[in-house]
């Protein structure tokens, strides 16, 4: 059944709205022709068929929470994915599920939950749409599946000449590497099959530890632990201590099935929302680790989709004339601890924003995706960070980060591609030389050069625009 375009129209320029309320964006980023929203795969091809017709480039819009316009450009059709959300199959027995691309990590949650099934790996958020989160090809808590392509049996994926083809590790190869971590600019995954997990009662145990004791702790005692499912680390920011000290979060698998989510009290987890207290606290800063750690890092017990369960609305923006910038290195294990040493005087030095959470993750090798962030196993530190929106803080943010990148690059490791466009074209040369191999892929398999962003636009040598006026088009 497809919907009235009206009516499409109107859903997707609310699910826009919100998302740039979440994300405190800027509306004049990105202002696309139109944005549709179908709700099968036959009106998706029908959209795709005026496009290539009518020559007008188009973009892809999962959740919408990536911050460099990866999602978007001007003057294209903008495909809101989100109502293609159906599940399409689960087999009990081989604990593999296939759902359609909208469909959100929360939603596929629920469907999971009744049969005593869990999501085996995703991001910290279950807002997400899973096909945008393979489009970034994600990664997450869990120490064994990790990312989240690791979970991806096979996609089905619509190309912009009209096929529909099934990419596997076994069919279509080159096809399925060139969709995973590839931001909509190959083809469009219009149905996954991932593998699922039980939904076991994990416990929930937080230690705080010396950063410089967190690498030995980390191969000693919590990477080859089978019963560790869920894992992450959160750096002080004490201004006075900056770094020296981190909050472990580990969640271990009892290897018992959870019961039924009212027999189960709600998951105590700290408080995301005081988060905003950090933009503009000195006092709050310097606080956190010691009130979270004794306050609100409680021991709990709680289901796997309950811990992995949490809502990006949680982290809104709420200081006027700010917004936040979120950003992630990926560094081999090594230079770990000569990075955070770095990090600590890169964030002394620049005063121009306020360094709000920084946490650390790890990362298995990705041999799935044609764009790897981590070729290797590497430690993952996320940053997020609150500036003023000011073309001056703008500039300054630039600056760093480039600093920042260069500094990754030189101690081997690579940076994320989901957020603000800061690096320079020789940059992401140098972080990701397989970038040349994703624009042969495109041309092999996106024909017409219709799907595109404003990623694309900043870092890829354009092919002839296919017309003058795409406006005059619609």
């Amino acid at each position: 059944m497809f919907r009235c375009p009206i009516s499409a129209r109107f859903h997707a320029l609310i699910l826009l709205f919100l998302i740039c309320f979440s994300l405190s964006c800027r509306a004049e980023n990105c202002t696309p022709l139109q944005i549709k929203s179908p709700d099968h795969p036959r009106e998706l091809e029908m959209i795709i068929d005026e496009a290539r017709r009518k020559k007008v480039r188009i973009s892809l819009l999962g959740g919408g929470y990536s911050q460099g316009n990866q999602t978007c450009a001007n003057n294209v059709i903008q495909i809101n994915i989100r109502e293609m959300n159906q599940l399409i199959s689960l087999d009990i027995e081989k604990n593999l599920i296939t759902v359609q691309s909208g469909m959100t990590w929360k939603r596929l949650q629920e469907h999971l939950t009744p049969f005593g099934l869990g999501v085996a790996a995703m991001q910290s958020y279950s807002d997400f749409s899973i096909g945008g989160s393979l489009g970034v090809n994600a990664h997450g808590q869990d120490l064994h599946w990790n990312p989240v392509s690791s979970t991806v049996e096979s996609v089905k994926v619509l190309l912009t000449d009209g096929r529909h083809l099934h990419a596997s590790r076994t069919e279509n190869h080159d096809l399925f590497r060139a969709v995973i971590g590839t931001y909509g600019l190959v083809g469009i995954i219009t149905e996954i099959t991932l593998r699922v997990v039980p939904n076991h009662t994990l416990l929930k145990r937080p230690e705080l530890v010396k950063t410089q004791d967190y690498e030995k702790l980390f191969f000693n005692e919590y990477k080859n632990n089978k019963r560790l499912a869920l894992h992450s680390a959160r750096l002080s920011i004490n201004p006075l201590f900056l770094f020296r000290n981190v909050i472990v979060v580990n969640y271990y698998d009892t290897g018992e099935l959870a019961p039924p989510p009212l027999e189960l009290l709600p998951p105590n987890l700290p408080p995301a929302e005081k988060i905003n207290l950090m933009k503009t606290s000195w006092l709050a800063r310097f606080a956190r680790t010691t009130m979270e750690f004794f306050l609100y890092e409680k021991s709990a017990r709680m289901s796997r989709n309950q811990a992995m369960g949490e809502s990006v609305v949680s982290l809104k923006n709420t200081v006027p004339g700010t917004r936040d910038i979120l950003q992630e290195y990926f560094v081999p294990p090594e230079q770990l601890q000569p990075f955070l040493n770095a990090l600590r005087n890169w964030s002394k030095k620049h005063q121009d924003f306020e360094l709000v959470n920084a946490t650390l993750r790890w990362v298995n090798a990705d041999k799935d995706s044609l764009l790897p962030y981590a070729p290797e196993d590497r430690f993952a530190i996320v940053l997020f960070m609150n500036l003023p929106d000011t073309s001056e803080a703008e500039k300054a943010m630039t600056k760093a980060t480039r600093e920042l990148i260069d500094l990754t690059l030189s101690m081997g490791g690579r940076y994320y591609l989901p957020y603000a466009l800061y690096a320079s074209r020789d940059q992401l040369n140098r972080a990701y030389p397989e970038f040349e191999q994703l624009l042969k892929a495109k041309q092999l398999w996106d024909t017409g050069d219709l799907l595109t962003s404003k990623l694309y636009q900043a870092y890829a040598p354009q092919r002839k625009a296919h017309i003058r006026n795409p406006k005059a088009a619609l």
